[in-house]
């Protein structure tokens, strides 16, 4: 195959991947401004807790990076990561429901 055909093949293939990636976050985000606060906020939670268990090695260089610049050890360095992974799971779903809010409290004030 020419290098124009690979380079091509490999353009669709990024688009694919970035319509599948849209597609999840658009299906994520209708079902988190479809749940109550806590509910959204705690799922959020779970999904950055997955998401640590996922990417092992950037944890790990979390963890390092803990020790090394706040002079922690490595559990405690563990445990900073494991909470920081679960906070960014909650401020994402946050990000995601603030369009719905917005709506929602532009009913009741006047800017």
């Amino acid at each position: 195959m020419s290098d124009t055909l690979k380079e091509s093949a490999e353009k669709r293939r990024r688009q694919r991947q970035l319509n599948v990636q849209w597609a999840a976050l658009q299906t994520v985000r209708w079902i988190v401004t479809r749940l109550p606060q806590g509910v959204a906020v705690a799922l959020g939670a779970f999904c950055g807790r997955l998401a640590r268990l996922v990417r092992k090695r950037r944890v790990d260089d979390a963890e390092v990076r803990c020790v090394s610049v706040l002079g922690v050890g490595p559990t405690i360095a563990r445990r900073i990561v494991k909470r920081s992974y679960a906070n960014m799971g909650r401020a994402a779903v946050e990000m995601l429901r603030l369009p719905w809010l917005v709506k929602r409290i532009t009913r009741y004030a006047d800017f």
